[in-house]
């Protein structure tokens, strides 16, 4: 960032801080979130995604489980460590349905007294399928919300709404189907995943494990991009993170949140002196 500007903050910049938090919350080290809307953002060029669409994608990328631990209590006790379960939880890419359901299956009954594991394992699986759909619908609205009061776009704003849903259309908390699901969501849907599953267990594994859920969890179309051309989505994450560098090429994403001259999101934000 040239000097003139650095009394300023961006509203791209502070949503990058803010995606730390949701590394955490996810288990996962530093900078997850960051790589993983890199994946997102070159995936959106190779898509033809319009700058309404990149902007979604790039907030969505960053912000988007930032609220994964709003319901961190209920999800501990219902799956334990609610952190653990989370970060495991990306595992599932590459399980089958029945490896799923066992994993599940340990993480119900796998904590807290006798009588409250028969409990919570008498309902397993609906009960549990359900509060996870729970959860997801939670984080999705709060996400939304959140959209909102930053000043993002429509298109933005229904990404964070759409983000759980499923191409096969049983996602949360609509249903949706397909294409109904808005791009940006669909790209980071499929981003976070590979992002965790290439850095755990390489590319020919994740190449395996995503074509299992193509047409079901993800879109057809963004796997098929993801295939030929999975260098150019994946080397040198940590190096296309640079997120000053980012943000001065693209110039939708220069509004900001304090500085010398008020903004539209300055007053939803506080500022200080500077």
């Amino acid at each position: 960032m040239s000097a003139p500007d650095t009394d300023r903050v961006r509203l791209a910049e502070l949503v990058a801080s803010l995606s730390y938090a949701a590394d955490l919350g996810l288990g996962q080290p530093m900078a997850h979130c960051m790589r993983q809307t890199v994946i997102a953002l070159r995936l959106a060029d190779l898509a033809g995604a319009t700058d309404a669409e990149r902007e979604a994608t790039y907030y969505v990328g960053l912000m988007f489980n930032a609220f994964c631990h709003a319901d961190a209590t209920e999800q501990a006790s219902w799956f334990g460590d609610d952190i653990g379960f989370k970060s495991d939880a990306f595992e599932m890419l590459g399980m089958t349905t029945a490896q799923t359901a066992a994993f599940v299956i340990r993480r119900v009954g796998g904590h807290g007294s006798g009588l409250s594991r028969v409990r919570r394992l008498a309902g397993f699986p609906q009960s549990s399928i359900k509060r996870v759909m729970d959860f997801l619908a939670t984080h999705s609205r709060l996400a939304a919300q959140f959209a909102e009061q930053i000043g993002l776009d429509d298109v933005a704003v229904q990404a964070f709404r759409d983000g759980y849903e499923q191409w096969d259309g049983k996602g949360v908390p609509r249903g949706l189907r397909g294409t109904e699901i808005p791009l940006p969501a669909r790209l980071v849907q499929f981003a976070g995943p590979v992002e965790v599953f290439e850095r755990r267990h390489g590319r020919q594994a994740t190449r395996s494990a995503v074509r299992r859920h193509r047409g079901v969890d993800f879109d057809p179309a963004v796997v098929d991009l993801f295939h030929a051309h999975e260098a150019e989505v994946l080397d040198d994450l940590d190096q296309a993170s640079e997120w000053a560098e980012l943000v001065d090429a693209e110039p939708y994403l220069s509004r900001w949140v304090c500085g010398p001259e008020p903004t539209p999101s300055s007053g939803r934000w506080p500022t200080w002196p500077t």
